[in-house]
């Protein structure tokens, strides 16, 4: 691989973990919280499905995205629901 493709892999990854944050920043503290550890702490270790998944949930209003993380609701779907699991785990220091 060239240099050049290396960068720009690079800056891609800078520029996707830029828009992943800012879409981390929702309208509850609470929210942004559990949202940007996760993918401070879990995201760049997840598998790529899990992280396919995580992106969907960024797209959910946050009242929904709310009552997954407080556990009142269980996503239907797996692989989102895996992840829900992982946003309410304690992040191991």
């Amino acid at each position: 691989m060239s240099s050049s493709a290396r960068t720009n892999d690079g800056q891609n990854d800078a520029a996707r973990r830029a828009r992943l944050y800012w879409q981390c920043r929702r309208g509850m503290l609470e929210l942004d919280l559990v949202l940007e550890a996760f993918l401070e702490h879990q995201y760049q270790q997840a598998p790529p499905e899990e992280q396919r998944a995580f992106e969907t949930l960024l797209n959910y209003p946050d009242s929904l995205l709310f009552e997954y993380v407080m556990g009142r609701v269980t996503p239907t779907d797996r692989q989102l629901a895996n992840v829900v699991v992982h946003l309410r785990s304690p992040i191991a220091a």
